[in-house]
């Protein structure tokens, strides 16, 4: 148990540090809690502490125990895509917030008991999964972006110490992350700025369009992997032509609800995975009533495979679900249907690693009935400006086009070439 070795005692001081890059608004950065509400919590987020919505902002809570809670916030914000060291320090009953080397908040007279780590986590809150926290609010509970060099001090860090962990934060203007504004600065953002690399509307992410598929059940099944249960109606899924010769493959769903079922559901893995949701803000079905067929609506549900290669169901994260009613569309004629994906804000569009999608109908009226699907994708429509982390950020002033400008915020800092 870490607890035996972390400085984290009744009465001790200790410092914690480390760096964060991110565009992002919300998301826990450092969490040192209990599975009880007692003992002394500590949790450094970014935006969302808890009690505080501030986007942007690193936010430091602290609690002796269930009745007695303190926190602040940095005051300025830090999602601008930039390398940011943090600290926090605690020194007999007082808390001190530092962010790039400056005390910018302090907390007195806090939590000054022993902090249990039984549920220590790194950019993630396990109490707050474990609670089921804010359900609205779930795009709190994961930090999005880049974390590194996570240490616990023992002790109060000295201000030589806390220079020498500011001192490797690249300044504004250091492209290529090398300590140094020069000309090679200059020569990593020229080779690239008459490109103008952004493209401001994304392709079409095909999600599903059934052309890797054959009539043997086999060539699906892992894919399309449907079983029964009683509660619900039941289906029968299969491969074909499109009849009408325009789509190659479709999926036929042969619906049953007269067991008393209401609607019936479908995973589907995603053969062409890992979209990121940010990236997109409709989503297109391509479907068929066939005559009889009086589906009401279609629902699906999203989920993150969070990086894993084959998730378990335990592995794999909600991340929102779209209603698209279709009682009304004609008979026996494809159709396309679409639906718009929730805010930036939304927990939809932050799944960054979309790996399922469980495909459900609703009973119409009907028993019986079948459906045809040729494919549903992900599009976008306009050009908003939507920051992702790179290696190597060209994009200074965060327009989203690497151009002049960025020349200009280069320039400024060659002022104060440090």
């Amino acid at each position: 148990s870490a607890q035996f070795y972390m400085p984290t005692g009744d009465g001790q001081s200790f410092s914690i540090s480390g760096y964060l890059r991110t565009y992002d608004d919300y998301g826990p950065l450092f969490s040192m809690r209990n599975s009880a509400n007692e003992n002394p919590i500590i949790d450094i987020t970014l935006g969302a502490d808890g009690v505080q919505i501030l986007p942007g902002r690193v936010c430091l809570l602290v609690r002796d125990d269930a009745g007695s809670l303190s926190f602040v916030n940095s005051g300025i914000t830090v999602n601008d895509g930039r390398w940011h060291n943090f600290i926090v320090t605690r020194v007999d009953d007082m808390w001190t917030l530092y962010i790039d080397g400056v005390s910018r908040a302090t907390i007195n007279s806090a939590a000054t008991g022993d902090v249990t780590l039984d549920l220590l986590a790194l950019g993630t809150s396990l109490r707050w999964i474990a609670d089921n926290w804010q359900p609205q609010n779930n795009h709190f509970r994961d930090f999005q972006g880049i974390l590194d060099e996570y240490t616990v001090w023992d002790g109060e860090l000295l201000p030589q110490q806390i220079g020498s962990l500011v001192a490797i934060v690249p300044s504004q203007g250091d492209i290529n992350f090398d300590l140094d504004i020069d000309v090679n600065d200059l020569t990593d953002l020229a080779g690239n700025w008459l490109a103008n690399l952004w493209t401001p509307i994304q392709s079409t992410f095909i999600l599903e369009d059934m052309e890797t598929y054959t009539s043997d059940p086999a060539s699906f099944g892992t894919h399309w992997p449907y079983t029964p249960e009683a509660e619900f109606g039941d289906l029968a899924l299969s491969v074909q032509p499109d009849p009408d010769g325009l789509h190659g493959q479709v999926m036929r769903m042969d619906y049953d609800f007269s067991t008393g079922g209401l609607h019936a559901y479908v995973p589907v893995r995603l053969p062409h995975r890992g979209a990121d949701m940010r990236l997109f803000d409709h989503v297109n079905i391509r479907i068929k009533k066939l005559p009889g067929c009086d589906i009401s609506k279609i629902i699906l549900d999203f989920y993150d495979g969070r990086g894993n290669s084959n998730p378990s169901s335990g592995e794999l994260y909600e991340k929102g679900r779209i209603e698209i009613p279709i009682d009304g569309l004609a008979v026996n004629q494809w159709e396309t249907v679409t639906s718009l994906l929730p805010g930036p804000g939304s927990a939809l569009r932050r799944c960054t690693d979309l790996y399922q999608v469980v495909f459900s109908i609703e009973d119409g009226g009907a028993d019986t009935g079948t459906l045809l699907i040729d494919s549903f994708e992900l599009t976008d429509s306009n050009e908003d400006c939507v920051l992702l982390i790179s290696e190597n950020l060209l994009d200074w002033n965060g327009d989203c086009v690497i151009d002049l400008s960025d020349f200009a915020e280069l320039t400024g800092g060659w002022t104060n070439n440090p």
